[in-house]
Formats: C-alpha cells, sequence, structure tokens
C-alpha cells in the first residue's frame, strides 16, 4: 500500500522531495513539458531554476521550462507562447549576478530579465548565431559560438578567434572561469 501511495503521489503532483537534499521536479499528469533532450540546468540569483531543451519543432510546448521558487509552479516558454524566442532549441543557459537568465539557441543569444526577453544576433555583434555554450562571472557573460569566443559587457560584443587571439579553433563548445 506504502508502494502504490508514493507511486501515485510521484505520478499526479509536481514537486517531490526526495532524500539528502536533491529535488525532483515532476511535470505532473496534465503538463508534459519534457519535450526533448534536456540540454542545460541554471538556477538564478533569486533560487529559480531553468532548464533548456532541444525540441526543433514548431508545436513544442517548452523551449524554457522556468520553476518559480516562489510559488512553486512552472512556467513554459516556447515560440508558440513567447514569439520572440528565435528558436525551441536551446543549447546552452547561464545566469548572471544581475538576475538576467541567459539562453543560447541555434538562432541567437537571448537575455531574459525576469519579465522581458532580448535578443541578439550577429547584427548585434555577434560572430554567430549559433551559441554553444554560456558563462556569466558577474555581469559579464562568456559567449561560446562556431566564429570564436564573445565577451558580452552590456553594451559591448568583443570577439576572439584565430586570428586575434591564441584560440587553436573558432568552435567553442564549453566555457568556464578560473575563480579567485
Amino acid at each position: 500500500m506504502k508502494k502504490l501511495l508514493l507511486l501515485t503521489v510521484l505520478l499526479f503532483s509536481k514537486t517531490f522531495f526526495a532524500q539528502n537534499g536533491w529535488n525532483a521536479y515532476l511535470a505532473g499528469a496534465s503538463l508534459p513539458f519534457l519535450s526533448g533532450t534536456a540540454t542545460s540546468l541554471v538556477i538564478d540569483k533569486y533560487g529559480n531554476k531553468y532548464i533548456g531543451f532541444t525540441s526543433s519543432l514548431l508545436t513544442s510546448p517548452c523551449s524554457v521550462a522556468k520553476y518559480n521558487i516562489v510559488s512553486g509552479f512552472w512556467t513554459y516558454y516556447c515560440i508558440a507562447n513567447t514569439p520572440i524566442l528565435p528558436s525551441n532549441r536551446v543549447n546552452a543557459l547561464a545566469a548572471d549576478t544581475a538576475g538576467n537568465v541567459w539562453i543560447g539557441t541555434p538562432l541567437g543569444l537571448v537575455k531574459y530579465d525576469g519579465t522581458n526577453f532580448t535578443v541578439y544576433t550577429t547584427t548585434n555583434g555577434l560572430p554567430s548565431n549559433n551559441i554553444l555554450a554560456i558563462h556569466c562571472v558577474g555581469t559579464q557573460v562568456y559567449i561560446g559560438t562556431y566564429g570564436g569566443l564573445t565577451r558580452y559587457d552590456g553594451s559591448t560584443f568583443y570577439n576572439y578567434n584565430t586570428t586575434n587571439s591564441l584560440l587553436p579553433t573558432d568552435t567553442v563548445c564549453s566555457i568556464t572561469a578560473e575563480t579567485p
């Protein structure tokens, strides 16, 4: 009976708190947001959790899922309900110390400030629209693309590639920073 009750709780609840401090967040029977492979996870400065997905379907119910730590509810973002998003495929997520969440897609970089979405592309200074990796140090955003590494300081994109730096390749798939 206990196993049946636990299974019922897992299948029909949105959140299940497991042992040892780990939490499992479930969509529930009526909210199938798991529309593709999860590619990235980030927690913003407020404790909200974001999951990026790789669904390429225009009808995908979710490309980014946000779990609001205060309300306990999920919010789902995709092209259908957030037309400014350039793609339903999310390659990378990162959060800066100002509270922005950065979303890397094959068609551009997106900044979400908790209310508004802003899209950046090659027309804004990126070397490539295909964002492969993102890492934030304070409010500095480092972006990995097929065109090299880019640093964004909030107003200017600084691009580094094989022709103007010591990068061995222009494909930057992963980024991390050394912390003091």
